[in-house]
């Protein structure tokens, strides 16, 4: 039997892409919504995406079960002085040396 939900995050940054539940935790993977307007470094304008990785956050517990988001978070390079940068949310600012296939 599969379970569906649907939980609001709540969080206006960030869009939900799946909601799933496993060994009794429930997790939400979402991205950011918002793109970079600029090179934190060079301050030109024009970015291209470059990867993404993936970020993993103890939200509160929801339905009595623990709540973490799996955060995608994208990466961009600078066009013009080749900077790979990431947009920063409080989220997701600082990398954690957890293995997010455990959640």
């Amino acid at each position: 039997m599969k379970t569906e939900i649907r939980l609001p995050l709540g969080l206006p940054e960030f869009e939900i892409l799946k909601q799933s539940i496993r060994n009794q935790k429930i997790i939400l993977d979402v991205r950011t919504t918002a793109l970079p307007v600029h090179c934190p470094l060079c301050g030109f304008s024009h970015v291209k995406s470059h990867d993404q990785r993936l970020r993993r956050v103890r939200d509160l517990d929801a339905l009595d079960k623990p709540l973490y988001l799996m955060i995608h978070v994208r990466r961009y390079r600078c066009l013009n002085c080749g900077e790979v940068f990431q947009r920063v949310s409080s989220l997701c600012a600082a990398p954690q040396a957890s293995d997010p296939s455990s959640a």
